[in-house]
Formats: structure tokens, C-alpha cells, sequence
């Protein structure tokens, strides 16, 4: 739900998704950041509310893994061997928890509950910088040492 991940809905017409706890970033830029960055937006446009589970997308079988800390309605995306982290897991790193919606205990649960608990072969395609595979980030990121 934050700006970096949204700013763009508004100029393209494509049906897109947002986990529930997110859904009121939309409407609020200070819940988006938008505010706080120097260009404040809202977007209007209904999305379709998707929590946890599994939808199709054209030939695509996707499954939708909350993992709250980033923000209440942070997901990961998983497409067979592919996980798509969004600001949950970075290569090295983790999504940040001092904006709107963020929470550290609920962001070391997901790591411990969800991250961790996944194939180690599955490449990450974060929402920021390089991919990187789970059995990586469980042998060098630091905030998984930390579990």
C-alpha cells in the first residue's frame, strides 16, 4: 500500500490486487507516504481485495502468502519456484518497519513463520534490488541469523 508500489495505478487501466489491511492506504496519503515524500496522491480506482490463498491470472497459478511488517496487508506473490517479496525480503535485508502500517514483531513473525518456512530453492524477486534465493537470505541475512 505504500506510494512506491502504487503511484502508477492511476495512469494505467489494468485491474490490479491489494490485501485488505492495505486497502485504506489507497484513500489516505498518510497512510501511503505519498504525503510525507513530496507528491501526495490517492487512488480512486477499486481494486480487487485478495488475502491469502490462491487465484489464476490468465495461465498463471498464483498463491497469495500474507506476511505482515511491512505493513498489516503485505503479501508475497509465489508462482512455482518464483516468489515475488514485494517489501517483505530484500537480498540481505528486510523491508522497513517504521512506516505507516509497519510493525517489527509482526515482521519477525512473518520471517520466522512464513519466510523461513519456504523451499530454499525458490527465487526471490524482491520489490527492491537483486533476487536472491530463501536458502541464501537463511545463510547471510541478518535478520534471519536473528530467528
Amino acid at each position: 500500500g505504500h506510494y512506491d508500489h502504487i503511484e502508477g495505478l492511476s495512469e494505467v487501466d489494468l485491474k490490479f490486487y491489494v490485501h485488505s489491511q492495505d486497502k485504506s492506504f489507497l484513500a489516505d496519503a498518510a497512510l501511503n507516504a505519498s504525503l510525507y515524500m513530496g507528491n501526495s496522491f490517492t487512488i480512486k480506482d477499486n481494486p480487487e481485495v485478495i488475502d491469502e490463498g490462491k487465484f489464476s491470472l490468465g495461465s498463471f497459478d498464483i498463491e497469495v502468502i500474507h506476511t505482515p511488517g511491512h505493513t498489516g496487508g503485505s503479501v508475497c506473490y509465489r508462482l512455482g519456484q518464483y516468489l515475488f517479496s514485494g517489501d517483505t525480503l530484500f537480498k540481505g535485508s528486510i523491508g522497513r518497519t517504521d512506516l505507516p502500517g509497519g510493525s517489527d514483531a509482526e515482521m519477525m513473525s512473518t520471517l520466522r513463520n512464513r519466510i523461513c518456512t519456504l523451499d530454499d530453492r525458490l527465487v526471490v524477486y524482491p520489490g527492491h534490488g537483486p533476487a536472491t534465493t530463501i536458502r541464501e537470505e537463511k545463510e547471510l541475512n541478518p535478520f534471519l541469523q536473528m530467528i
